[in-house]
C-alpha cells in the first residue's frame, strides 16, 4: 500500500514547475483544460469530468484526489484504469495530536484491495490542531479539506507557481455551485443506480450550506498563501469572483503566457 510520501519521492523530478487544482466552481467552464496539459494537473474530486483525455495517454502529471467514501459511487470516479494517479483518503477515522489513527486504524474509507492498485496512493486526515500549514506531514490530509492537500503536495513536487482553478467557494449568480449543474443532463455525473443523489451533494444541498462549509476552509487556504510565500512559491487564482480575495487573481491567457516560460 503505497501514500503520498512514495508518490513524492518517485515523482518529484517528473513534474512542471507549475501545478493547477481543479475545483468544482462553475468559473471552470470559461476555461480551457485541455491547454494545461504540459502542468502538473490536481483534479479534486468531479473536476476530474473536465479532463476526459485521461482515459489514454500517460498519467504524468495526472492527479486525481478523493476524500469522501461515496465517491466510489459516482461515474466520475476513476478506475484502476484510469490513467492518473489516484489519491485516496486511507482510514476514516483523524489521526490524533500524536499523528495516530485515534481509534480503528483498519476501518478503510475505501475497499481495501483499491489501495493495492499501481496506479493508487492513500492519506490520512489530520485534525484541525496538527501542523497544518508548515508543510512537513506529507502523508495526510491537513483537516478535512481537499484543496489545502492538493497545494501542500503541488509544493512537495516542486512547484513554483500554483493555480486554483474553479476554487471561488461562493456560487453563480444563479446560486450554483458545481460546474456540471450548468451542463446538459445528459453530460451530468451519475450516482449509483439508485436514481437518486446523496445527502450533502450540490442536487439537493443549499447553497447557504455549501457557503458554510467553504468558510470553514477559507482560514486554511489563506495559511496555506502565507507559508508558499515565505519559500518564493506564488499561487494565484483563476476565478475573477472569488471568495478568496487574498490570492491574486490572474486571467487564463496571462496565467498559460507566464506558465509556459516557467514550466
Amino acid at each position: 500500500m503505497k501514500s503520498i510520501s512514495d508518490y513524492i519521492n518517485n515523482h518529484q523530478n517528473n513534474h512542471s514547475n507549475v501545478a493547477v487544482v481543479w475545483g468544482s466552481g462553475t468559473s471552470v467552464n470559461s476555461l480551457n483544460p485541455a491547454e494545461y496539459s504540459s502542468f502538473l494537473n490536481i483534479a479534486v474530486n468531479a473536476s476530474i469530468m473536465l479532463f476526459p483525455s485521461w482515459y489514454e495517454g500517460s498519467a504524468k502529471n495526472r492527479i486525481s484526489i478523493s476524500l469522501d467514501a461515496e465517491a466510489i459511487y459516482w461515474d466520475w470516479f476513476p478506475t484502476a484504469d484510469t490513467k492518473c494517479h489516484r489519491f485516496l483518503r486511507k482510514c476514516s477515522h483523524p489521526l490524533d495530536r500524536y499523528g495516530n489513527v485515534s481509534t480503528n486504524p483498519n476501518k478503510w474509507v475505501f475497499p481495501k484491495e483499491m489501495y493495492e492498485a499501481d496506479n493508487t496512493y492513500c492519506f490520512n486526515r489530520r485534525q484541525r490542531n496538527i501542523d497544518l500549514i508548515n508543510f512537513e506531514n506529507i502523508d495526510s490530509c491537513p483537516y478535512v479539506n481537499t484543496a489545502p492537500l492538493s497545494i501542500d503536495i503541488a509544493v512537495k513536487t516542486g512547484a513554483k507557481l500554483i493555480a486554483l482553478a474553479g476554487m471561488e467557494q461562493i456560487p453563480n449568480e444563479n446560486n450554483i455551485t458545481h460546474f456540471y449543474q450548468t451542463w446538459p443532463k445528459d453530460k451530468q455525473p451519475k450516482f449509483g443506480d439508485q436514481g437518486k443523489f446523496p445527502r450533502g451533494s450540490p442536487f439537493n444541498l443549499p447553497y447557504k450550506r455549501h457557503m458554510r462549509r467553504w468558510r470553514r476552509y477559507t482560514d486554511t487556504i489563506y495559511n496555506f498563501q502565507l507559508e508558499a510565500i515565505k519559500r518564493g512559491i506564488r499561487i494565484i487564482r483563476l476565478s475573477e469572483k472569488s471568495a478568496l480575495s487574498f490570492i491574486p487573481y490572474m486571467s487564463e491567457k496571462e496565467f498559460l503566457s507566464k506558465a509556459k516560460k516557467i514550466q
